[in-house]
C-alpha cells in the first residue's frame, strides 16, 4: 500500500472514529448520524451509510442534508431510482441548509 493510500485509509478511520464518537456523544443530534453517513460512503459501507442518512432523517424529518446523504448513497450502491425523491427533496430544502447549520453553531 503506497504513502497516499495509507494515509487516505487513516483519515477514514479517524473520520469514522469521529462521526461514531458524535453519535455517541448526542444520539439525537441528525449531523452526528450524517457525519457517520458520509464517511461510510467513503469508505464504501453503502448499507451503513442509508442506515444512518436514514437515522438523520428519522431525527429530523426537514434535515436537507440527510435527505441528500441518503440519496448520495443509494446512487453509489446501485439504486438511482431510489435516489430520485431524498435527493430532489434534500435540494428543495436546500436553502434551509446554511440556516440550519449556522443555528447548530450558535446553540
Amino acid at each position: 500500500m503506497g504513502a497516499e493510500r495509507l494515509r487516505s485509509a487513516l483519515e477514514l478511520q479517524e473520520g469514522r472514529q469521529a462521526a461514531l464518537k458524535a453519535v455517541y456523544l448526542d444520539e439525537r443530534n441528525p449531523y452526528s448520524h450524517y457525519a457517520f453517513a458520509i464517511v461510510s460512503i467513503f469508505s464504501g459501507e453503502l448499507e451503513q451509510a442509508i442506515r444512518a442518512a436514514r437515522k438523520a432523517i428519522e431525527i429530523s424529518p426537514s434535515f436537507a442534508l440527510g435527505h441528500l446523504g441518503l440519496g448520495m448513497a443509494l446512487v453509489f450502491s446501485g439504486r438511482a431510482s431510489e435516489a430520485v425523491a431524498p435527493l430532489e427533496h434534500g435540494l428543495r430544502s436546500g436553502s434551509t441548509i446554511s440556516d440550519s447549520a449556522m443555528s447548530g453553531i450558535s446553540a
